[in-house]
């Protein structure tokens, strides 16, 4: 008990004169009770808000750690080859493609193109192309917006060349060579397997 009232003593000491006086007034079990109020103020306007505030930063920092693990996974997501593939037109939709892409040009008002077609595959990424050589003759604006249009409709076509050269000195009319290319899946038939990717007989 001496132990415990030495303690209590040295606290005592720390506090303003005001309440020294009003706890010898009140006597040792007086001040001993007074004393414990005190700190169980203190405890309750000071220790627990500061209590929460930090498990309130500790929610925040969890949720933030979490929130950042679901973007790195969407972020892993989209960087997925397999779904860089799949975003690609089936190579069964080539010849409908290709017809579209002509007729546009008849749509707009140039002649039908002359072209030519290359089918080129990379098996080692599921994907092929489909290159077609087109000449085409029209003025300018013609030719501008058959590009553009042919860009718009097709998300999976790329223009790789084009060239314009002017047929008569005086006239508007030029002529075009355009080379356009279809990117596409490489049909599941034509994949290689495991076994054949790494040289082993199925």
């Amino acid at each position: 008990m001496s132990g415990a009232a030495s303690y209590l003593n040295g606290l005592v000491e720390w506090l303003p004169e005001p309440l020294r006086k009003l706890l010898a007034q009140l006597g040792w079990p007086g001040g001993m009770a007074a004393l414990l109020s005190l700190l169980a103020l203190l405890v309750v306007l000071w220790f627990l808000p500061a209590q929460e505030r930090a498990l309130e930063r500790q929610r925040e920092d969890m949720s933030a750690q979490r929130q950042g693990l679901k973007q790195q996974q969407q972020r892993r997501e989209k960087q997925s080859p397999q779904r860089f593939v799949n975003s690609f037109p089936q190579d069964s939709e080539r010849q409908a493609r290709t017809a579209a892409l002509l007729a546009l040009a008849s749509e707009l008002g140039l002649p039908w193109p002359r072209s030519e077609f290359r089918y080129a595959a990379e098996p080692g990424l599921g994907l092929a192309q489909y290159r077609i050589a087109m000449n085409v003759n029209g003025n300018y604006g013609q030719i501008r917006r058959y590009v553009g249009e042919a860009l718009r409709l097709d998300p999976a076509l790329s223009l790789e060349l084009i060239k314009l050269r002017r047929l008569q000195p005086s006239s508007p009319e030029l002529a075009a060579e355009l080379s356009w290319v279809l990117h596409m899946q490489m049909p599941v038939q034509a994949l290689p397997t495991a076994s054949a990717r790494e040289g082993r007989k199925p």
